[in-house]
């Protein structure tokens, strides 16, 4: 099945994690490549978008302050460029247990709520799961968070054992896969390994995960061209669309 440019855009797609706040994390170094990330992912058929940058510990000490400026600077900006875009803001956390106490006190945005749970953007990190960290799910889970994996395809651990992914899974955490992981940007084993996932329906949402306009575009519609013609219009509509939509209602009613 041939799906066009022009289908895809009528079938508004929602991306839930890139990196578009201008200057404080490695997305989008100021307004003019932010303006570039949400004009190419407007006419890429994006309507939602959520600003999702980096919570980590000693080197983006981002907090609900600095995200809701720049939300408030991205809102400005659609509005001075007569943008259509919706945007709202999260954030995407790393595993770290000193994130303990701001989760407690409810400090760390989430993505919306589902079920009774906050929905949290959770990122291992690249080159591994660190010991421990089925425990900081549970706990998660206890304090009423829900984990949505970032990028779990692009973990290099779980590329050499993707059984390692499984307990994750078994708790109710969802998974995040990346598009341009789909299309092959990231190598043939990482898309290998993300179409894998998306056979056993192991993947609940692809986004972008964009940067900038270059390295990691806010481009989702050459992977929803690919899940189409794998999968049909119904899997792509529930993973670039309908979940996503469900997960971030919340943020985007309050936007």
């Amino acid at each position: 099945m041939i799906i066009t440019r022009m289908e895809i855009r009528r079938h508004s797609m929602f991306d839930i994690h890139s990196h578009i706040i201008p200057g404080i994390d490695d997305g989008a170094r100021d307004e003019a490549e932010a303006l570039s990330l949400l004009r190419l992912a407007q006419q890429d058929g994006t309507t939602h978008i959520v600003a999702t940058p980096h919570i980590h510990c000693g080197r983006f000490e981002n907090d609900h302050d600095t995200i809701h400026a720049g939300l408030n600077t991205l809102k400005r900006i659609i509005k001075d460029h007569s943008l259509t875009i919706n945007v709202a803001a999260s954030c995407e956390l790393r595993l770290d247990i000193e994130h303990m106490p701001k989760l407690m006190r409810g400090e760390i945005p989430c993505l919306g709520i589902v079920d009774g749970l906050k929905v949290i953007l959770l990122e291992f990190p690249h080159s591994h799961i660190p010991p421990g960290s089925e425990n900081f799910v549970k706990w998660l889970f206890n304090k009423g968070y829900k984990p949505l994996i970032a990028h779990p395809e692009r973990n290099r651990e779980l590329l050499k054992s993707p059984s390692l992914l499984t307990p994750y899974l078994r708790l109710g955490c969802l998974t995040q896969v990346t598009a341009g992981s789909v299309t092959g940007e990231f190598g043939n084993k990482v898309k290998s390994f993300a179409l894998s996932l998306l056979a056993q329906d192991k993947v609940d949402v692809i986004a972008s995960d964009a940067h900038n306009i270059s390295r990691r575009p806010p481009v989702l519609s050459d992977a929803y061209a690919v899940i189409t013609k794998e999968y049909g219009l119904e899997k792509a509509d529930m993973l670039f669309k309908t979940t996503p939509q469900k997960l971030t209602q919340t943020i985007f009613d309050e936007s």
